[in-house]
């Protein structure tokens, strides 16, 4: 049985001179968000040990390590306001997106095209 949400909770941890930080986390949200962190290629996020149920083997935690730099903290919330037509003008920028992701997806699911490698193997990026 996984932990209320009253129970979930999540800390960082590191001294002064460490050069990793250690984020203990129980809560289901944080995991999903250090999880994502975790699979991205040449990040420098770690998961140092998961914690399960004896029984049904469930994750009840994870802690995470990462860079200390990576700790940031910020100084007041930020609201931005928009006007109706800023609005208008960002969903359409993010449907345009929207429909570019779809065409390369299908583009690579219609076996034409083949991703390779995940460096930028161009010798001159200069345009």
């Amino acid at each position: 049985m996984a932990l209320q949400i009253e129970e979930q909770e999540t800390h960082v941890n590191f001294m002064r001179g460490d050069a990793r930080a250690s984020i203990y986390t129980s809560d289901t949200t944080m995991m999903t968000k250090f999880n994502k962190l975790v699979e991205i290629n040449g990040v420098d996020w770690k998961v140092e040990e998961v914690a399960r149920l004896p029984r049904t083997g469930e994750v009840i935690s994870i802690t995470y390590s990462c860079p200390v730099s990576f700790v940031s903290y910020r100084r007041k919330a930020i609201v931005r306001e928009y006007t109706p037509e800023q609005r208008k003008q960002i969903a359409d920028r993010l449907h345009g997106m929207d429909s570019v992701s779809r065409s390369c997806s299908s583009l690579l699911d219609s076996g034409e095209y083949e991703l390779t490698g995940g460096e930028d193997t161009a010798e001159d990026d200069s345009v």
